[in-house]
């Protein structure tokens, strides 16, 4: 197997991990659950090897200039792999594109149930001083 190919397999290896990543990010979005810092450091080893993986295959496909390197089939196969590869990273672009939706409207609502909370809060110490003095039963003598 030439260069090229080893590094469209692992290119492929790196997208689909990535996929299944994005996936498993997206339903614990859905459950309200926003990324802990483990699943953002795996995101972020995914997204840097997926770079250097592209940044080597760019390398290898401006290396081959002259045809000799790969054999007639082998070259045809290498050329249709390349649109599945692109229609697979618009295809992963889209999905960081949903899940970053969700994660701000998770934070929308987050921030609005803050201001919620925080407006109780206030109402709670602006009414302190009437239940302190307030008292807890009443004397039938009185």
């Amino acid at each position: 197997m030439h260069a090229i190919d080893e590094e469209l397999q692992h290119l492929e290896v790196v997208c689909n991990r990535l996929e299944i990543g994005l996936e498993k990010q997206y339903q614990r979005l859905k459950l309200g659950l926003f990324p802990d810092a483990a699943d953002d450091g795996e995101t972020a080893r995914l997204a840097e090897h997926l770079r250097s993986a592209e940044d080597q295959f760019a390398r290898l496909l401006r290396s081959r200039d002259d045809d000799s390197m790969l054999p007639a089939p082998e070259g045809s196969q290498t050329a249709a792999r390349a649109p599945r590869m692109r229609m697979h990273a618009l295809q992963l672009l889209a999905l960081i594109e949903r899940n970053a939706a969700l994660c701000h409207e998770l934070q929308r609502v987050s921030r609005d149930a803050l201001r919620e909370l925080q407006a109780g809060g206030q109402f709670l110490q602006s009414v302190r001083d009437c239940r302190e003095n307030r008292p807890r039963y009443l004397d039938a003598r009185q």
